[in-house]
């Protein structure tokens, strides 16, 4: 990583976290805080030297549609489109597996997502047809698929840091879900929101260090 890309990423690191302080205390620059830790991993993502110069594109694709998803899901009408978004930003995190190309890789815990994953979706899913219908529920059972296949790519083609980054971003995603679909657990929302940008930030990051 060149020195720019790490100076960029320790500010990175910085606006996430007066984005977490954000989301706890209900602060109006929430949509400010959310966009700049995007930005700036976009500079990561420019100022770094990666493995594969062609990946490059695909993940600021996904950044860019990462941006447009968390600007629409700070409204809970436009959930739906965030998660559209989300799911384009995973397609094009996908796409640069398969152009990165490593070698299969794994990390601790991923069956314990699993597991996390069954366990959220059969509870969280109901709750959330009763709440905003069918059509909604079906929406977040197909988001949930797209995230499988993230996990599922970066195993088989991302290498270890790009299985780090999916495995909490689908992490953060399940935690989201269930904060959203049912509540009940003091801090969960920012606890995935901080899942989230460590995610995204492991996945830049992969770019040029595996």
């Amino acid at each position: 990583m060149t020195p720019a890309a790490a100076r960029l990423l320790a500010l990175a690191a910085v606006g996430a976290a007066l984005d977490w302080a954000a989301k706890a205390r209900g602060w109006r620059t929430r949509p400010m805080t959310k966009a700049a830790v995007i930005a700036l991993l976009v500079g990561v993502a420019l100022a770094l030297q990666p493995v594969v110069p062609a990946q490059r594109g695909w993940v600021l694709g996904a950044l860019a549609l990462s941006l447009v998803g968390d600007l629409a899901l700070l409204s809970p009408r436009r959930l739906a489109w965030g998660g559209l978004a989300f799911a384009g930003a995973h397609g094009c995190y996908l796409v640069g597996f398969a152009l990165r190309d490593a070698p299969p890789a794994g990390v601790p815990g991923l069956g314990i997502l699993l597991v996390a994953a069954v366990l959220v979706a059969s509870t969280a899913l109901p709750a959330l047809r009763e709440q905003q219908g069918t059509a909604v529920a079906a929406g977040a059972a197909a988001y949930l698929m797209v995230l499988a296949a993230l996990v599922v790519g970066a195993v088989r083609d991302g290498g270890p840091l790009a299985v780090l980054g999916a495995g909490l971003f689908a992490a953060s995603d399940l935690a989201l879900l269930h904060d959203r679909a049912r509540g009940g657990v003091r801090g969960l929302g920012v606890l995935a929101t901080a899942g989230y940008h460590l995610a995204q930030g492991a996945l830049v990051a992969s770019l040029a260090l595996g």
